[in-house]
């Protein structure tokens, strides 16, 4: 039975983000030195992010940003003041996307490039690519709305008996289990 519960709230936990990814983005960190080497620590500095297929730019965000007492920096890709293209609409299974990374260190528009790299994926994703956690998915409904007041289900999963196993509000997540089945079963 607890084998159950940790399943439905790895399943919920995997719907979750699911449902925010479109709105958020990835994980960046940088370490800002000046021309001499030295750390900006404690800076406000200009961070300027170009994420390019080729020479084609797909996405250029923009935002200030203040560094810490090591010179490093952390934002998310994907959050910032978006100056071209909409990171929601960058189609992803194209692959071949590099980030080029510039900063100015008085957080104006005179920017200094610190690199360009190519996105790699994490091996999570390229697993992602050959599974499928629903092996029979008229197993499962799945409905969802925009929006909704605090006490009604904004994204909802149902068992194939049409039972809600899952849910998300305003407000927060449920999870449904049926505690009487002593095989785990619903």
């Amino acid at each position: 039975m607890r084998r159950v519960k940790c399943f439905l709230i790895a399943v919920a936990s995997v719907l979750a983000t699911t449902m925010t990814m479109a709105q958020s983005g990835f994980n960046y960190q940088a370490v800002i030195r000046d021309a001499n080497g030295n750390l900006l620590a404690g800076q406000e500095i200009a961070l300027r992010i170009t994420l390019l297929s080729g020479n084609n730019v797909l996405y250029i965000e923009q935002k200030n940003v203040t560094t810490n007492a090591y010179g490093v920096v952390s934002v998310v890709v994907g959050e910032g003041n978006a100056k071209q293209g909409s990171f929601n609409d960058i189609d992803w299974s194209a692959g071949n996307i590099s980030m080029k990374t510039e900063f100015d260190p008085d957080g104006g528009e005179d920017f200094a490039v610190i690199g360009t790299t190519r996105l790699q994926s994490v091996p999570t994703a390229e697993y992602a690519k050959t599974t499928s956690a629903v092996k029979n998915p008229t197993d499962i409904q799945i409905q969802a709305k925009e929006s909704a007041a605090d006490d009604e289900v904004l994204f909802s999963v149902k068992d194939k008996d049409g039972n809600v196993v899952f849910a998300v509000y305003n407000n927060g997540v449920r999870v449904y289990v049926d505690d009487t089945d002593p095989n785990g079963g619903g």
